[in-house]
């Protein structure tokens, strides 16, 4: 009597992720070659560093599958053979998303429950708000977290152009964007660290 194989029922974001190596040689891409990507151990193998971002769990809540992602914004899922990469994509529901940066980047793994792509980076390699790990296992809590691109491109979503602001600091950060863009500064052209540095010094 074959045994009946267990269904994911709802994808969730991976709140503690852990490290994971692949050997490139696994690794099937779909566009571009892996460097930067990849890194090469004292051995000079390639391997690239992933983290486990979206985890898909059957009805019992056990995890079936992994979404994986680099620091610099790739995804990948493990298979049989080796290693795949995913590509995001658009969401249909939004094209053009003022939220998003209104040019219509906003960017979802939609075979992955809808997950933005720059939520799934954050949560695999930046430190997660303790109230956005509280929320996840259904606890109240105070304040609302969101990921911002430091550079405001929205299509960069590597974790060095991602931070978790409050929804608070948020606003305000993009306030002040909109005026300095009035007076033709373009944060897009600034390093990360030049940008932090000019948010430091305005106490946003």
């Amino acid at each position: 009597m074959s045994k009946i194989k267990p269904k994911i029922t709802k994808w969730e974001y991976v709140a503690n992720p852990f490290d994971v190596y692949a050997f490139a040689t696994a690794i099937r891409r779909a566009h571009a070659p892996l460097d930067p990507s990849l890194s090469i151990n004292p051995g000079g193998i390639a391997y690239l560093h992933l983290r486990p971002c979206v985890q898909g769990v059957d009805q019992d809540g056990a995890v079936i599958k992994y979404l994986y992602c680099t620091r610099d914004g790739r995804f990948f899922v493990r298979k049989k053979d080796g290693w795949g990469e995913i590509l995001p994509t658009r969401s249909i529901n939004a094209p053009k998303s003022k939220k998003c940066g209104g040019g219509g980047d906003c960017v979802f793994m939609r075979d992955f429950g809808n997950k933005s792509a720059h939520r799934c980076v954050a949560f695999a390699w930046l430190d997660v708000p303790r109230d956005v790990k509280l929320q996840m296992i259904g606890v109240d809590a105070p304040t609302k977290w969101e990921v911002d691109h430091i550079n405001t491109d929205h299509r960069n979503w590597t974790a060095d152009n991602l931070q978790w602001v409050t929804a608070e600091e948020n606003r305000r950060r993009a306030k002040i964007i909109r005026a300095l863009r009035k007076q033709g500064f373009d944060p897009t052209s600034c390093t990360t660290d030049a940008l932090r540095t000019i948010f430091r010094n305005l106490n946003v």
